[in-house]
């Protein structure tokens, strides 16, 4: 959890109703409804391959919030939002002069087929970075522990025993994975 990224200011203040806004993108949790967390700041990360999930320190633990276009958002990573959100300003620099972006609109542009179009490169990455960060979480987990005793024969004191730790790890073959782009 406190490996994932935050805000600028690492928190968010709970509005009444909507939970906590992340990026322009409010994330909601039953446990934000409490009188006593509305209106405070608490501090929030976020999933940078899932934006339709974010994370709020409340009561003394960590609650998973979803988006309020979960569905949308779901699997989207913060570069594609990023990109999104660039596009999106660009096309409204040539009708008008001022443009905020709302989740609203960036929900339905990345759901629409222009943004998919679009964004598809930046999904092939990403799931390329997620791929090798699974496997990086595989090989962690494969780690195998073995454990050896010198017992002496005999009747001897357990005071004589040593254990000795073996520790195998299995790591990624990174010649096999495919570049998409150099970053």
């Amino acid at each position: 959890m406190w490996t994932l990224p935050t805000t600028p200011r690492g928190t968010a203040q709970v509005i009444p109703g909507r939970g906590v806004k992340i990026n322009c993108i409010f994330y909601w949790a039953p446990a934000l409804r409490e009188p006593e967390i509305e209106r405070i700041q608490v501090p929030v990360r976020y999933d940078p391959y899932d934006a339709g999930v974010a994370y709020a320190y409340v009561q003394k633990r960590w609650l998973q919030c979803i988006s309020e276009h979960y569905s949308i958002l779901r699997g989207k990573s913060e570069r594609e939002l990023m990109l999104a959100t660039a596009e999106l300003r660009k096309r409204a620099q040539r009708h008008t002069g001022q443009f905020t972006v709302t989740a609203r609109k960036l929900a339905d542009f990345l759901e629409g087929a222009e943004g998919n179009r679009l964004l598809s490169k930046q999904r092939a990455c990403d799931e390329e970075a997620k791929q090798a960060l699974d496997t990086g979480h595989e090989s962690y987990a494969a780690m195998t522990y073995s454990s050896r005793s010198n017992i002496p024969s005999g009747n001897e004191t357990s005071s004589t025993e040593q254990a000795a730790c073996v520790i195998t790890v299995q790591l990624p073959d990174l010649s096999a994975l495919t570049v998409y782009e150099e970053f």
